[in-house]
């Protein structure tokens, strides 16, 4: 999962080279036994492999040795979280020649098997254009694929376009705060920020100050300065309603 991802980048960069010299040896004698047994197929490998292959390749991505990364992930093509990794060098040229017909190819693969990353990926593309040609329409389907798996950022987007009703789409303010009280709640601190935007708009103090504190707490730091503007500004008398009721 995404958290998994973002655990292990923080995580990584402390692991010593030494332990991961290990994990390659490890890798590599798994292998032998692997293709010298009858019990698993030489074309598919087992999930532990898969694992500590992802994590091999991840921490030479995190130690900015591209083109290291990009060989150990490609060992595992057959791995949704390898498939993701190589997608990205693809788009961004690291370890490899930049290509985006390869990134959104590899990126389909892993959304086609209900990655919900890869699915928020694919939104990402179409909405911006980004190695294909803008179109809402598929960036709305794959938003709605990754946000029904739980992915907040998809969430986030999704409630975005039918909130402010961009690209000529219907406004659908209900869905769209439904969306971002998920995403909230998933921990994306600007779906907090615009809920605490939306929630003060409506003069609801209550709960524009509980998510506009969330996103103070979650590091969004543009909400400290729109918090104090709320203090200042706001019709002290209601609040205190608010709060008595």
């Amino acid at each position: 999962t995404q958290c998994d991802n973002d655990w292990l980048r923080k995580v990584l960069p402390t692991i010593g080279e030494n332990k991961i010299i290990w994990l390659e040896q490890s890798y590599k004698r798994t292998l032998i036994i692997k293709r010298r047994t009858s019990l698993i197929s030489d074309t598919v490998e087992d999930d532990n492999l898969k694992i500590k292959n992802y994590i091999i390749g991840l921490w030479y991505y995190v130690h900015k040795q591209y083109e290291t990364a990009f060989v150990v992930f490609s060992r595992n093509t057959n791995y949704i979280r390898c498939q993701v990794m190589l997608a990205h060098m693809y788009q961004y040229g690291q370890g490899t020649a930049q290509n985006f017909e390869n990134m959104h190819r590899i990126m389909r693969i892993a959304a086609n098997n209900d990655c919900n990353n890869a699915q928020y990926c694919l939104g990402m593309y179409y909405e911006n254009g980004i190695g294909v040609e803008q179109n809402i329409e598929n960036a709305i389907e794959w938003y709605n694929k990754s946000a029904s798996l739980g992915n907040a950022n998809a969430q986030y987007n999704l409630a975005i376009i039918l909130y402010e009703g961009l690209y000529d789409t219907e406004p659908d303010i209900d869905n769209a705060i439904s969306l971002l009280i998920q995403s909230a709640n998933g921990n994306n601190c600007d779906a907090q920020y615009y809920l605490g935007k939306h929630y003060s708009n409506q003069n609801n103090f209550l709960d524009a100050e509980r998510w506009l504190m969330m996103a103070v707490y979650s590091g969004n730091a543009k909400t400290m300065i729109y918090l104090a503007k709320l203090y200042e500004n706001q019709d002290v008398t209601l609040y205190i309603d608010q709060i008595i009721n």
